[in-house]
């Protein structure tokens, strides 16, 4: 071996007795360090049983606190806030105001050194509750003309249970899912809940019967088009009848089907048989796989009678 080749030989040796004595000493001898880690979620856990007691939480002093950590310097860049769970307990809540300890935990090895808060409180209030439809939505959806087509749903609405001044603030239920998972051909999923206020944001401390749901679903398009409303009214004048009824519907299905869609058309409504003032549901003949969208309201006919007097 010439004077060269050994002097690469013990450069390369040396390189390695120094990366071993490195992680020799990182691994036995690191030194510990605190990290402080912000915007931690409360996890409020036993607002269940609460509701079963028949009361809800209607507003807590603080969702998310700040937590230091005791750990292994070598760990800092392995351990994030997705590692760190702070929950509060309200199941033994009562009516009122309440002081609810935070129990913290941490990955393993590592120790809790501080947090922004030992307790929050928590008001306490009487349930209500009310059921409502259940919509399957896309999360990331950025075209109004798109929306998820669903069949074989387990469950079409929920019931939701929440404190008497929050239960008024969720408009609707929202079975979230990525436009990205969905295509033409049919899949199942199956979802978690979300309760949603008027402006799409998610209203806390509402729990759901049942909190998901498991269904099949296809990619759709989604069209406003004429509504064709057959009312008949022959044979009696004894009464004048007369009607209003929406213009258009909105609906969805699959997109080659919707393309085409130019009207949806009612089953026929024969007006003689009703004697007084009447709103009625709109009765759609909808073609195969085509269905309301979620942003249709409920639809109404509206029958006005006038009985007709024997000098009219």
């Amino acid at each position: 071996m010439t004077s060269r080749n050994h002097k690469v030989f013990y450069s390369i040796i040396s390189l390695v007795i120094a990366i071993a004595a490195w992680i020799f000493v990182v691994y036995n001898y690191d030194p510990m360090t605190t990290v402080r880690y912000k915007d931690i979620p409360i996890e409020f856990d036993g607002e269940s049983t609460l509701a079963g007691r028949g009361y809800a939480v209607s507003e807590a002093s603080r969702d998310k606190i700040s937590v230091s950590l005791r750990q292994r310097r070598v760990n800092t860049n392995r351990i994030s806030a997705d590692d760190i769970f702070v929950i509060a307990d309200v199941s033994n809540a009562v009516i009122g105001e309440n002081a609810i300890n935070l129990k913290i935990n941490g990955p393993d090895g590592t120790s809790v050194v501080d947090s922004e808060v030992k307790s929050v409180t928590v008001e306490i209030e009487d349930a209500d509750s009310k059921d409502l439809p259940i919509l399957v939505e896309y999360s990331d959806a950025d075209n109004d003309e798109a929306e998820p087509v669903t069949t074989d749903m387990t469950a079409l609405t929920t019931r939701i249970v929440a404190a008497e001044s929050v239960i008024d603030k969720v408009v609707k239920v929202s079975a979230k899912l990525s436009n990205n998972d969905v295509s033409t051909k049919s899949r199942s999923f199956t979802t978690f809940l979300t309760a949603l206020d008027s402006e799409g944001e998610a209203v806390p401390h509402v729990q759901m019967y049942p909190s998901s749901v498991t269904y099949r679903a296809t990619e759709g398009s989604v069209k406003e088009v004429r509504l064709s409303v057959d009312a008949v009214s022959k044979g009696d004048s004894s009464y004048k009848r007369t009607y209003s009824a929406p213009e258009t519907v909105i609906v969805k299905g699959p997109p080659d089907l919707i393309k085409n869609l130019i009207q949806i058309r009612t089953q026929k409504i024969n007006l003689n048989s009703y004697y007084e003032d009447t709103e009625i549901d709109v009765p759609y003949i909808l073609p195969e796989g085509v269905v309301l969208a979620n942003e249709q309201e409920p639809q109404t006919i509206k029958i006005k009678v006038r009985k007709i007097k024997d000098n009219d």
